[in-house]
């Protein structure tokens, strides 16, 4: 079910958009329609290989959930209320510490 993946810089936690830092986490395409997104690769490789993990501990090693075809089972507050997703225009920026980074943002 894993079809694309790899390391991307992301603002996903209040901390990193408050601060406006990047960090570097792991993402993966789930199936047709998720997106997955993890800490690190190796809590990825341990989400998807290791047998004793509980249904809730597999979970937890989800950072964030994108389900564009459900809406409602992404990671959020409130995920009763989400109807959909919409991408912002993509644009480059320059970093003095990254260089051009392209970014947009999912809303």
């Amino acid at each position: 079910l894993v079809k694309h993946s790899g390391h991307i810089l992301a603002r996903i936690s209040l901390r990193t958009l408050v601060m406006k830092k990047w960090k570097q986490i792991f993402w993966i395409a789930y199936g047709d329609h998720t997106l997955l997104f993890f800490k690190t690769k190796d809590h990825f490789e341990d989400w998807a290989m290791d047998p004793n993990l509980s249904g809730r501990q597999r979970e937890e090693k989800i950072k964030l959930r994108v389900d564009f075809r459900h809406p409602s089972k992404s990671t959020s507050r409130d995920t009763e209320k989400i109807k959909g997703f919409q991408a912002s225009v993509v644009k480059g920026k320059y970093y003095k510490s990254n260089g051009m980074l392209y970014q947009f943002k999912l809303d």
